[in-house]
């Protein structure tokens, strides 16, 4: 699980391989794991009160933690479109819609915004590159 202290332990060299043996019970095993993984990570962001707040455990942990979820499950997701079984097009899509439900869902959480906006007010003392990610 990427936490906000060790979200920058992973690289992009984590990055699913595709693979067109797959199953579509594990499409839907991996599916759900690395969605309950970036839900437990977006936890602890929101549970940050404001003064520990701060860029590298907010704003890029964020974005770490999406980005690395992103990395694993969209090779699985282009199995929806290139795959020549339809069961494994069916656990595909049914991962994608369960994807783009959660990014509603998060993008949505008052307390990830309050952690972000709390980090936003201290934006002032970082880099120009850093302070992109707040805007």
């Amino acid at each position: 699980m990427v936490t906000p202290s060790n979200a920058s332990n992973k690289t992009s060299n984590d990055i699913t391989p595709l693979t067109f043996e797959i199953s579509p019970e594990k499409i839907l095993s991996l599916c759900q794991t690395e969605i309950a993984n970036l839900i437990s990570t977006l936890n602890t962001i929101g549970k940050l009160s404001p003064p520990a707040c701060h860029f590298e455990n907010t704003a890029l942990a964020m974005e770490k933690a999406t980005s690395l979820f992103g990395n694993t499950l969209n090779p699985i997701i282009f199995l929806k479109y290139v795959s020549p079984k339809p069961e494994v097009r069916a656990a595909a899509d049914t991962c994608e819609n369960l994807v783009q439900q959660l990014f509603v869902d998060i993008y949505t959480r008052e307390d990830l915004f309050l952690a972000l906006k709390h980090t936003a007010i201290k934006g002032s003392l970082l880099p120009v590159q850093e302070s992109k990610l707040l805007e």
